[in-house]
């Protein structure tokens, strides 16, 4: 590792392959499902598509098949009657909070692990605070199209239609600018220690 300190040197720690990197992009990764729950919850509720939308009735239909996203076509009204009709339903809740929780987390430890072996093949420029922040945004694009091109529709294809476009890519920037910030800080934090 002595190469690494000798070509990035106090933010060598960002290119270490090792737990501490793993629990830090963990950890950012939460955080960073957090801010994009927050920033699209409260866009749902501003909408009237309902405060915990994302978690009750989005993430949910991946899992039970009565967390409905959008009325039958039948009844012709428009997405949000439907979404605040749907009741809150705790197991929903939970289960929409598990799978966004666990997508948060293990998207953030693949940015952290994505970024640390890019240091390591030597683009220099990640030792910079705001060139990793804005590639850890990069990488929030590129989740926003996986999720959305790729995830959504072979798991659910109903929230591919139901998904506002410009406020989930948004929060998606968020998302990696928030994991890249907090992977980061924690291993300049570490590095000082």
């Amino acid at each position: 590792m002595s190469e690494l300190t000798a070509q990035f040197g106090p933010m060598a720690r960002l290119g270490h392959l090792d737990t501490r990197l793993v629990r830090n992009g963990a950890a950012g990764g939460l955080l960073g499902g957090l801010v994009l729950f927050v920033v699209m919850a409260i866009y749902n509720a501003a909408t009237g598509i309902g405060f915990w939308s994302i978690l009750n009735a989005c993430f949910a239909a991946f899992v039970f098949s009565s967390a409905k996203m959008m009325p039958e076509p039948a009844m012709g009204h428009g997405m949000a009657e439907p979404m605040m009709a749907e009741p809150i339903v705790a197991s929903h809740l939970a289960v929409g909070a598990v799978l966004h929780l666990l997508m948060s987390a293990v998207s953030g430890i693949a940015f952290a692990l994505v970024l640390a072996l890019l240091l390591r093949a030597g683009l220099r420029i990640l030792a910079n605070p705001v060139a990793y922040v804005v590639a850890g945004m990069l990488g929030g694009a590129l989740l926003y199209v996986i999720m959305m091109y790729g995830v959504a529709p072979a798991l659910n294809s109903e929230i591919v239609d139901f998904t506002p476009r410009v406020p989930f890519f948004v929060s998606h920037l968020l998302f990696g600018a928030t994991v890249g910030a907090f992977v980061w800080w924690r291993s300049a934090r570490s590095q000082r220690a």
